[in-house]
C-alpha cells in the first residue's frame, strides 16, 4: 500500500496537536546539506525553481537519504530563530515514505537499483506532478494579528500568530498575502478560533533559508478542527483555552 492508504487510519492521531488540527502532507525529493544537523533535511518540489522546504525529523527517526523521492506526514511547530530571535514555524516529520499512487507512479524494481533510471523516473514524476504535493491544515486561537509591510515586495501582508499550546515559543506564525488582508484581519480578532488552509514555502533572507507558512484561506474553526469537540469531550479542552474563553465571556458580560 502507498503512503496515504497505509496511514489513513492514523490520520486522527497525526492530524491534531494540543487538541487542534495540525497536519502537513508534503511530497518531493530530498536535499541534504553537509553543514546541517542530522535531524534536518529539505524537500524540493520543482525542477525549475530551487526553493527548498526545510523539515525536521522527530528525535526517534533518522532523516531520509539525499535525492530520495518521498511523501512526508508532519505537524507544524513554532520555534525561535537562533540567529535573530524571530519566530518561525516548520514541519516535524512523523512519517515519510514512497509517495502513493495518487501522487506519482511507483518506481519499478530496476529503477530502484539503477541510479540513472531512478533519476529519470523522479524527474518525470515531478514534471507530471499528480495530486496535491503541498497541503497544510491548521487550527488554533489567534494570539496576534497585524498588517506588516514585507521588506522585499513592499506589499502589505497579514501576519497571524496561532496558538495551539500554552508555551509562547511554540506559537505558529502564518502569513496571508491576498488583497483582502484588512477584511481578513477584521474577521479574525484576538482570541477567536480559526481554521487555516495553507502551503509550506521558504524565502532566502540574509543568505538563510527561512521557512514560511503561506495561508490560502482562513475561516472560523468547526468541531472537526478541534479534537475535543469532534469527540464530544469538550471537558478535555486545554486549560489555557478554557481560561481564555472564560475571560472573553466575562468581558462580554
Amino acid at each position: 500500500m502507498g503512503f496515504r492508504e497505509s496511514n489513513q487510519d492514523s490520520f486522527k492521531k497525526y492530524g491534531y496537536t494540543g487538541g487542534f488540527r495540525n497536519y502537513a502532507d508534503l511530497t518531493g525529493f530530498v536535499v541534504t546539506l553537509p553543514d546541517d544537523p542530522e535531524n534536518l533535511f529539505y524537500l524540493r518540489q520543482d525542477l525549475k525553481h530551487r526553493e527548498l522546504l526545510p523539515i525536521v525529523v522527530a528525535s526517534h527517526k533518522s532523516r531520509p537519504q539525499q535525492a530520495e523521492f518521498i511523501s512526508v506526514a508532519a505537524q507544524i511547530f513554532g520555534f525561535t530563530n537562533a540567529s535573530d530571535g524571530s519566530s518561525i514555524a516548520m514541519p516535524i516529520a512523523t512519517y515519510y515514505g514512497p509517495p502513493p499512487a495518487t501522487k506519482a507512479t511507483a518506481l519499478m524494481p530496476n529503477q530502484l537499483f539503477d541510479e540513472s533510471a531512478r533519476v529519470d523516473a523522479v524527474r518525470q514524476a515531478i514534471t507530471e506532478k499528480r495530486g496535491n504535493w503541498n497541503y497544510i491544515q491548521l487550527a488554533g486561537s489567534v494570539v496576534k494579528r497585524e498588517i506588516v509591510t514585507d521588506a522585499i515586495t513592499k506589499q502589505p501582508w497579514l501576519r497571524i500568530v496561532l496558538r495551539q499550546h500554552e508555551e509562547a515559543d511554540s506559537h505558529i506564525v502564518v502569513f496571508y498575502t491576498q488583497k483582502d488582508v484588512s477584511v481578513v484581519k477584521d474577521s479574525t480578532p484576538v482570541g477567536s478560533l480559526v481554521s487555516i488552509r495553507a502551503i509550506y514555502g521558504s524565502r532566502v533572507i540574509d543568505g538563510r533559508v527561512t521557512p514560511t507558512i503561506w495561508a490560502n484561506s482562513i475561516r472560523s474553526a468547526t468541531n472537526h478542527d478541534l479534537h475535543f469537540a469532534l469527540t464530544g469531550r469538550k471537558e478535555f479542552a486545554p486549560s489555557w483555552l478554557k481560561a481564555e474563553m472564560g475571560e472573553a465571556s466575562g468581558k462580554q458580560e
